[in-house]
């Protein structure tokens, strides 16, 4: 599992699923594109991409890989 974790004022708990929706931003200037093609990417290699905000304190992205084997 990987942590990558900001400092920013993280997001209301309630949009958790919606951020990674196309083109759903919180982001005056954003596309909305991002955490949706990275949780593709991730999900297409049998992985799983989810965050988790608390307010005041940033958010955390954890992804997980499996482990393959090279025989």
């Amino acid at each position: 599992m990987v942590s990558l974790r900001d400092t920013g004022v993280g997001f209301e708990p309630t949009l958790t699923e919606r951020i990674f929706d196309p083109f759903f931003t919180t982001k005056s200037q954003g596309l909305g594109v991002g955490l949706t093609i990275s949780r593709s990417i991730i999900e297409a290699r049998h992985g799983r991409l989810w965050a988790i905000s608390s307010p005041d304190q940033g958010t955390i992205l954890n992804f997980t890989l499996p482990v393959v084997r090279a025989d």
